[in-house]
């Protein structure tokens, strides 16, 4: 359930000629898989985060108070040390992503100029899908969530330190961390395949491995490129 307060177009949807089928397959692709230094056990997820996001009927939402009335913005305040994609799902299309988003670390963003209710689906890079009631605080008018409450369940509402993507990341693979390159290979392929959201994760991790080796021109270099794709896709959110 959406509510449209204007007719704006988010900057990150996907090709609307893509079947929900193909979107489905990059979205969980074992290929840009998040893959972390240090992973916390599925306990430590935050409550309503799953791997697979299936809300149900707007009547079953409704009975189990998924859908409990609240609508509006969503702000994202992104408290980790590194850029982040944040996706939103549809519940009456829950395996499709909706629109996404590129949000750069230490900073706040509103995603779109839409309201959504609490039961959407939300999820950063390819961690658990998470509902948005659940991981968001409430003013009453608008919610407001961070990375970390989407991983951690006793994150703070109002977290403002800044913390790695290692702290806040649950593993969603299991094969070994590859090398920067064969993420940059990988984002490569994908990209052109048309699947510029994978492609932006894939190169995110490259440039985190680049930091974390110390090699900080191959670091600049793919941010530089991050921020090319951004250019052409409209990969990015309004900054507050």
């Amino acid at each position: 359930m959406i509510y449209k307060k204007n007719s704006l177009q988010a900057d990150c949807s996907p090709p609307p000629h893509q079947s929900a089928v193909k979107l489905l397959t990059f979205a969980f692709s074992p290929i840009a898989a998040l893959l972390v230094f240090t992973a916390y056990p599925a306990t430590a997820r935050a409550q309503g985060c799953a791997s697979s996001y299936e809300p149900g009927t707007l009547q079953q939402r409704t009975n189990a108070g998924l859908f409990d009335g609240r609508v509006g913005p969503i702000k994202v305040v992104n408290n980790t040390e590194t850029a982040t994609i944040v996706s939103l799902y549809h519940p009456d299309a829950p395996k499709r992503i909706f629109k996404y988003w590129y949000a750069e670390p230490g900073q706040s963003y509103l995603l779109g100029t839409d309201n959504y209710s609490s039961d959407w689906g939300i999820q950063v890079d390819e961690g658990p899908i998470c509902l948005v009631g659940r991981v968001a605080s409430w003013d009453g008018q608008l919610f407001t969530t961070f990375p970390s409450r989407l991983f951690i369940a006793d994150a703070p509402p109002t977290a403002s330190a800044a913390i790695t993507r290692s702290q806040t990341t649950l593993a969603v693979a299991t094969s070994p961390p590859q090398s920067p390159e064969t993420y940059e290979a990988i984002a490569t392929k994908q990209i052109t395949k048309g699947e510029a959201r994978s492609g932006l994760i894939s190169l995110l991790r490259a440039a985190d491995l680049y930091r974390a080796s110390g090699r900080v021109k191959e670091e600049e270099r793919v941010r530089d490129r991050i921020k090319q794709i951004r250019n052409t896709a409209k990969a990015s959110a309004s900054k507050l």
